[in-house]
């Protein structure tokens, strides 16, 4: 389990750097899919608290009109949006996968006095 569990955080990695490095836009559905196969990956492999994470952004993006969007707007969708950084076990899980992400990211939570950030130059990962 943890083979696939290791992939899914690789997969999840690749697909963010990309989008947040993009220049063009990202299409309402390519975000959809990626966050309903994330939603039935993650409960599959036991991320139970990722599939729940991803379901209530499915819940939101539904409530959305569809556009084409900025990597800018994915990226503060994702990112901000989300409660998960409150559970000890997403911690973990979003500091796996920022440390395949070459560079410093700050993730804001809906927690409005919560902050977490990654920086390879921090020895703890995490402040």
């Amino acid at each position: 389990m943890k083979k696939y569990r290791d992939t899914l955080i690789h997969n999840i990695h690749k697909q963010l750097e990309a989008w947040f490095d993009q220049t063009g836009p990202i299409p309402h559905e390519e975000l959809y899919r990626f966050l309903h196969s994330l939603k039935g990956t993650a409960g599959t492999i036991g991320l139970q608290d990722l599939a729940d994470v991803a379901q209530v952004l499915l819940d939101q993006l539904e409530s959305l009109p569809p556009k084409d969007w900025k990597s800018t707007e994915c990226q503060q969708f994702i990112l901000t949006r989300s409660s998960f950084l409150t559970t000890k076990s997403m911690n973990s899980l979003i500091s796996r996968i920022l440390t395949y992400y070459p560079r410093s990211l700050t993730l804001l939570t809906s927690a409005p006095a919560m902050a977490v950030k990654k920086d390879r130059s921090s020895s703890s990962g995490m402040t």
